[in-house]
């Protein structure tokens, strides 16, 4: 797992954490070279792209999470008021090949949030993104965890 939100840690290795945070090529690399599996972060700030072609009165929120953590490779599993929990899909086993982190699975089957992210509004999917059969139902999918799981969160 790597998580650390401190601004002060090992000189030695500042200049290569502080652009995990912020360049998606070195948080590839930290990723890789540490094995990393799992990544507690804090909340991301939500970032609106305006569409300057249109005036400026179009546009769309960026899910900058998107730009790091892959839905591909990685889950988003949990979040709070400060923090985002993400978990890997796969690994590379002895021989090379990929496969599913055994002990992630079950939890990535019942807590994974597909649609709502915790630092974009949450009516961005029906809003600012194209809807689809199959968006809206993991939508509603997604706004029924966040319900169960997390009563208090604000999307209600």
């Amino acid at each position: 797992m790597w998580a650390d939100t401190r601004e002060t840690i090992f000189a030695p290795l500042e200049s290569w954490y502080l652009n995990a945070y912020d360049k998606p090529p070195a948080f590839h690399l930290l990723v890789e070279n540490f094995g990393v599996h799992a990544v507690l972060t804090k909340v991301a700030k939500t970032r609106f792209q305006p569409d300057w072609g249109s005036g400026g009165g179009a546009g769309t929120f960026v899910d900058i999470y998107s730009e790091f953590t892959t839905p591909e490779e990685w889950a988003l599993v949990a979040w709070d008021d400060y923090s985002v929990l993400f978990l890997k899909r796969s690994e590379t086993g002895p021989g090379g090949e990929s496969r599913p982190v055994a002990s992630h699975a079950p939890i990535i089957s019942q807590h994974e949030f597909k649609v709502l992210r915790p630092n974009l509004p949450h009516n961005n999917y029906p809003v600012f993104v194209e809807q689809t059969p199959e968006l809206t139902a993991l939508y509603k999918e997604d706004l029924q965890r966040c319900q169960r799981h997390m009563p208090n969160d604000g999307f209600w």
